[in-house]
């Protein structure tokens, strides 16, 4: 996709305020979007699984989770105060209106994303009604992350609140697909609508993922599966899935 001459991280800074909720936090901005009724590819494809059609941008952001498996939260831009984002715990008794219109009263154990002057979305879970896209955005930055997995759940479950987004963030996400999804959503808003993307984007990393091995046994997988392929079978089987493959595999 292309990008124009402004910088995200010059116009908003991020803060993971523990290291413990957030393992990876990343976002971009894009101006002069048109919030408008989405192409009629977009709205079948959602309504095809039975989501109902927002408008482009919220539901390119719902396309994405549902094919990528990432969630993305998309906020107006012009709505963040202070031109800074901070993944934190909330603080006792805090409140937010949430997009389904409905005051929480939150706790320490909950995951917010804040501006400068409170919480603006429960992390994972639901957006604020102060930072909700809607026909009079023209900003907007786009959040691609990994929270803690258990508390998600935990906020969740005391809110009522299961959505399509906490259900994936429950049951962990790659973490390698967070920017890749990002750059997706980009890539196809660009496609269905004039917009101008930044020429850097903000990806905060608490830690680096480790890398799993697994010791694979080509004997006991052909016993297994009633098959007789041999290693370079494979290892170009696993090659195609982007799984590295060493010497191991015999």
């Amino acid at each position: 996709f292309s990008t124009s001459n402004f910088s995200t991280s010059k116009l908003v800074k991020v803060d993971i305020k523990n290291s413990n909720i957030c393992k990876r936090y990343s976002c971009i901005i894009i101006k002069n979007i048109k919030v408008v009724k989405s192409p009629i590819w977009l709205k079948q494809k959602l309504e095809s699984i039975g989501q109902k059609s927002i408008n482009n941008v919220v539901d390119l952001a719902n396309f994405i989770m549902f094919d990528l498996g990432q969630p993305l939260h998309v906020f107006d831009l012009d709505k963040i105060k202070g031109s800074k984002i901070d993944v934190r715990l909330a603080s006792k008794n805090e409140k937010i209106v949430t997009l389904d219109s409905e005051t929480k009263k939150l706790t320490n154990e909950d995951i917010v994303i804040s501006d400068s002057k409170g919480p603006i979305a429960i992390a994972g879970v639901i957006g604020g009604l102060n930072s909700h896209v809607d026909e009079s955005t023209k900003n907007i930055l786009i959040e691609s992350a990994i929270f803690n997995p258990i508390s998600i759940r935990r906020t969740a479950k005391k809110y009522d609140c299961s959505t399509e987004a906490s259900k994936r963030f429950e049951r962990e996400i790659n973490y390698k697909n967070v920017v890749y999804s990002m750059q997706k959503f980009v890539y196809l808003l660009q496609d269905i609508s004039d917009c101008e993307v930044a020429c850097d984007y903000i990806d905060e990393k608490i830690e680096e993922q480790q890398n799993r091995e697994i010791l694979f046994d080509v004997l006991k997988c052909n016993s297994f599966l009633g098959t007789s392929l041999k290693s370079k079978e494979i290892k170009s089987i696993f090659n195609s899935l982007s799984i590295d493959c060493s010497n191991g595999v015999n």
